[in-house]
């Protein structure tokens, strides 16, 4: 697949998707149904959009982020960035889903869990809402 055609399908994808942070990995899935063979690898995808000047790479905060879930770099067409008060928006709503997560998690832990589980969800917790006060804290 030649670069030309990477970069077409990576913007219709970005341009196109439901959430506008898309991970990197799924933009190589996508362009790998095309042409299988044609080599593409994840660091040749990850440098050519970094060197695009239509697209903006979001690294993650390491290997594994919170809870051991797996981070990786995010791409988003730049004409597609979130304003501040957008951004306030999606991380709210995001933060207010992962609490939710969280009680559930809670609830069914119960006694059931173990105490180590309980502490670690408590502690889940706190962060979560300490995040949430954070994100309050931007708003006008």
């Amino acid at each position: 697949m030649n670069l030309e055609r990477v970069e077409e399908r990576c913007l219709k994808y970005l341009g196109q998707a439901a959430d506008p942070l898309v991970p990197v990995g799924k933009l190589l899935e996508y362009c790998l149904r095309e042409d299988p063979q044609s080599g593409l690898t994840g660091r040749v995808l990850l440098d050519f959009l970094r060197n695009h000047e239509l697209v903006r790479v979001v690294d993650g905060p390491g290997i594994s982020g919170p809870g051991g879930l797996a981070t990786e770099p995010r791409a988003i067409l730049a004409a597609r960035l979130p304003d501040r008060k957008m951004l306030r928006e999606m991380l709210e709503g995001q933060l207010e889903l992962l609490r939710r997560h969280l009680g559930e998690a809670a609830a069914e832990a119960g006694g059931a869990g173990s105490p180590e589980q309980r502490r670690r969800l408590e502690e889940l917790t706190a962060r979560a809402n300490e995040l949430a006060a954070k994100i309050a804290a931007l708003r006008p």
